[in-house]
């Protein structure tokens, strides 16, 4: 996906951003993003339409304010044009209908063709925070924290059990994260509960590897 789809003229700009947030925001579920991965986002973007207001109103139009809103522009493109290409490019959940929704553009071209995932992730389980585990992945395949070439994400299979689980069938919760560390939070009256994960690589066309081992951790 290229860089130019976002408008170079601030009024068409805004009203890009409008849209996007809009669809955005009501599917950002569907699309298996987190709201804690876009809350700086929106506060960019809260950051540019209000400097973007105030630079435009006859009263509070300064050159101070004039700069404030340019460099809102930049923060707020630079911050669009990461998140785009890091939760939006290659993420199979959303669709190009989605993306023509979005206001970005969508290329027919021939990409390398992603592999079906092969290895699995290694991952630790970090219980330092009263009520959060955090799981620490990276690849079985790899000394470093690098995902496998053409994988989007690790879904991440966890239950509850007070005895070992072998079946990740058997591990009724499941989520998806693009990048390390995935943090759970519990509830007070679950402290002490016994947690069984297990994580598998997933493609950008939604193809799945082998399932790592099922580990144990106890809620903080």
């Amino acid at each position: 996906m290229g860089t130019d789809f976002l408008p170079a003229k601030e009024a068409e700009f805004y009203a890009w951003v409008v849209t996007f947030f809009g669809y955005l925001i009501v599917n950002l579920q569907r699309f298996g993003i987190a709201e804690s991965v876009i809350a700086p986002l929106v506060s960019l973007r809260d950051d540019f339409q209000t400097k973007y207001a105030a630079a435009l109103a006859p009263a509070t139009r300064t050159k101070a304010g004039i700069l404030a809103k340019n460099n809102a522009i930049a923060a707020l493109k630079a911050a669009l044009r990461a998140f785009i290409r890091e939760y939006l490019t290659y993420n199979h959940l959303v669709s190009d209908e989605d993306r023509d929704n979005l206001g970005l553009h969508i290329h027919k071209t021939r990409h390398t063709p992603r592999p079906v995932p092969l290895t699995y992730p290694l991952f630790t389980v970090d219980s330092a925070t009263i009520r959060v585990l955090g799981i620490d992945f990276r690849d079985a395949g790899s000394e470093g924290r690098a995902k496998p070439f053409g994988v989007h994400g690790a879904e991440i299979k966890w239950g509850f059990s007070e005895t070992p689980v072998v079946n990740p069938d058997d591990l009724p919760h499941s989520a998806f994260d693009t990048r390390t560390p995935f943090k759970l939070e519990f509830k007070g009256e679950e402290r002490g509960r016994m947690v069984w994960f297990c994580l598998r690589w997933e493609n950008m066309r939604g193809e799945k590897g082998p399932w790592s081992e099922i580990v144990s951790a106890i809620v903080p």
